[in-house]
């Protein structure tokens, strides 16, 4: 019933899309082996841009000193954060920032019993540290129990009984560790001999100064008085 005409001309915009970045943190321990975030966008085709120094924007992105293609990756121990900028045609950028942890790992200190015989000479022990990393150091105590008042300033001479604690420290990509031994130094043989002698009874004791020594020796340094 109508006859309808249509004049002048309609406007048409169509406005750029959203891309949805899904970011996953990683979050581990050392393992010697390079970690990096989960990144993904829904659009097809976006193209990402990395930085693991400074926030990317228009900007800088494009700036190969400050931005890759290349997905950072990162092995030692620590936190890290990877920065991210996404493109794609007909699409809003986006951007943000995911993190990277990678925490230390457990070590072992190897160190076992030990016993020496007396010979004069302090006795050391020599631990390791199975990630070959960082500093060790000695604790001596006198006997078996660790306390301030056992503690000791050096490797034990005496014979004895002694207990060494050895701990590692200040590894980069392990965490500080510690281990406990033993250490026994046993008494040194040692047989002696006293000389014969004799006099006619004059009523005072009969002296014998002089001996043999008839079975192991002394230790360097050690005189027998």
């Amino acid at each position: 019933d109508y006859a309808v005409t249509i004049s002048g001309e309609g406007t048409y915009s169509i406005t750029n899309g959203t891309i949805r970045v899904t970011a996953t943190e990683y979050n581990g321990t050392f393992d010697n082996a390079g970690h990096t975030a989960g990144l993904t966008a829904d659009v097809s085709g976006a193209k990402f841009y990395y930085s693991k120094d400074q926030q990317l924007t228009a900007a800088n992105y494009t700036d190969q000193a400050v931005a890759s293609g290349q997905k950072p990756s990162f092995k030692q121990a620590g936190s890290y954060t990877i920065y991210y900028y996404v493109t794609a045609e007909n699409y809003n950028v986006a951007s943000g920032s995911v993190k990277v942890n990678i925490s230390k790992s457990n070590q072992e200190v190897i160190l076992s019993d030990s016993s020496f015989e007396y010979d004069g000479s302090a006795h050391t022990v020599t631990a390791a540290a199975s990630s070959l990393e960082g500093q060790i150091v000695y604790g001596w105590y006198k006997g078996d129990t660790v306390s301030e008042n056992a503690k000791m300033t050096s490797a034990p001479v005496q014979a004895g009984t002694y207990t060494v604690i050895a701990s590692v420290t200040g590894a980069a990509d392990y965490l500080d560790a510690q281990k406990q031994a033993r250490v026994t130094v046993t008494q040194r043989p040692l047989t002696l001999t006293a000389d014969s002698a004799s006099k006619v009874y004059d009523g005072q004791p009969l002296q014998m100064k002089s001996y043999q020594t008839t079975g192991g020796s002394l230790a360097n340094g050690d005189t027998i008085v």
